[in-house]
């Protein structure tokens, strides 16, 4: 059922339930008896297990998967506010680092529902969408902002600092919001978000970068602090490309719509 698909290690509930339930109390049997009781026991609860998982609590596995991915981007957009932020001033290295953890445990759990998901799809207990494409894209948005978060973490010098603030600020208050709402697309099967405010917010960015290299604002910084400015610039075009990769995986999923359990 769902709770299995949470936790593996409740798919045999039911049959151990019966087990319990019929086990003799007190009783003292022959080895005979014993044996042909146990196999009893152990049948009806392999039928009661498979009534409860076909009929009572059909597998919601893909339920689960489009939540968890929800409740997920929803931590990377609040992770890549924080990472960018590190560029412009003092990062929050505490907060970072949770977060980072988080992503992680959260990536791991998802790919153990995606693992039950599958299950589903197998048993021809659901027609969702391959679920792993959703893992796998989920995992590269995360490794973008692990890549910016290499390339931050301590505030540029001057004059970069001050004149890339509002354009990265733009980008990543664009950027949570289109995971946010990416989120709310998947777990109400929904169309995805479009990308024009991150892409405005992005250009604007780039443009703000040419403007600084065509004033000569590079030329006094060491060449690791330029290869952080670059970095950055292609991080950010990294993440743009695998959210809207994420993004048509959302796409398949509204096209289906959520079985109500």
């Amino acid at each position: 059922g769902f709770v299995s698909a949470i936790d593996a290690r409740f798919r045999v509930a039911p049959v151990t339930a019966v087990i319990v339930l019929l086990s003799p109390v007190g009783h003292q049997a022959s080895p005979i008896d014993f044996t042909i009781d146990r196999i009893i026991e152990i049948s009806i609860g392999s039928i009661v297990a498979l009534a409860v998982s076909l009929v009572i609590l059909p597998a919601r596995a893909h339920s689960a998967l489009t939540e968890t991915t929800a409740a997920f981007l929803r931590q990377l957009g609040d992770f890549l506010v924080l990472v960018l932020a590190s560029f412009t001033s003092e990062p929050d290295k505490a907060a970072v680092l949770k977060l980072q953890i988080a992503t992680r445990r959260a990536i791991t759990k998802l790919d153990g529902i995606a693992e039950e998901a599958r299950r589903e799809r197998a048993s021809h207990l659901s027609d969702d969408p391959d679920p792993d494409p959703v893992v796998r894209t989920s995992t590269r948005v995360r490794n973008d902002i692990i890549m910016l978060a290499r390339a931050g973490m301590a505030p540029l010098p001057a004059p970069a600092d001050a004149k890339l603030a509002a354009p990265l600020g733009e980008v990543a208050n664009a950027g949570r919001a289109f995971l946010a709402a990416l989120g709310t697309s998947f777990a109400e099967r929904t169309p995805p978000p479009s990308l024009e405010a991150f892409d405005a917010a992005l250009r604007a960015y780039h443009a703000e970068i040419a403007t600084l290299r065509r004033d000569g604002a590079f030329r006094p910084l060491k060449g690791d602090v330029v290869g952080r400015v670059f970095a950055l610039g292609f991080a950010l075009d990294q993440r743009r490309q695998n959210a809207s990769d994420l993004a048509d995986r959302a796409s398949e999923f509204a096209r289906v719509p959520a079985v109500d359990g």
